[in-house]
C-alpha cells in the first residue's frame, strides 16, 4: 500500500478514508471478481496522494474500481473520467465494448 503524501492533517485524514474504503472492499469481498481485486490493489498501490483519497471520500470503492478499469480500458486518464461522471464514463464505455464486439465480429 502506497505512503500517503500531503500535511500531516490531510495524512491523518486520508488514511481513515482509505481505511473505511479497505474495510467496504473486504465486506464485499466475494461479490468482487478477481478483475476487480487486482484493481483494486492496483489503486492501493499507486495512490498515494492523501488529497485524492480526501477528494473521494464520498465516492464508493466499487466505483473506484470501475474508474480505474474503465481508464485502461480506453486509455483514457482515470482523473479525466472522474471528472466526468459517471453516466458519460457508461456512455464510454458502452462505445468501447460495442466497437471490441465489431472488430470481434470482423474477425
Amino acid at each position: 500500500m502506497a505512503t500517503l503524501i500531503g500535511s500531516e492533517k490531510q495524512v491523518a485524514w486520508a488514511e481513515s478514508i482509505r481505511c473505511a474504503m479497505i474495510s467496504a472492499v473486504e465486506k464485499a469481498n466475494d461479490k468482487l471478481s478477481e478483475k476487480q481485486k487486482a484493481a483494486w490493489e492496483e489503486i492501493l498501490e499507486v495512490r498515494d496522494s492523501a488529497a485524492w483519497w480526501i477528494d473521494r471520500r464520498s465516492t464508493s470503492p466499487k466505483y473506484l474500481i470501475y474508474l480505474h478499469r474503465a481508464g485502461k480500458a480506453l486509455g483514457r486518464d482515470e482523473e479525466e473520467l472522474f471528472s466526468l461522471g459517471a453516466d458519460a464514463v457508461g456512455q464510454l464505455m458502452q462505445e468501447h465494448n460495442l466497437k471490441r464486439k465489431e472488430s470481434e465480429v470482423k474477425a
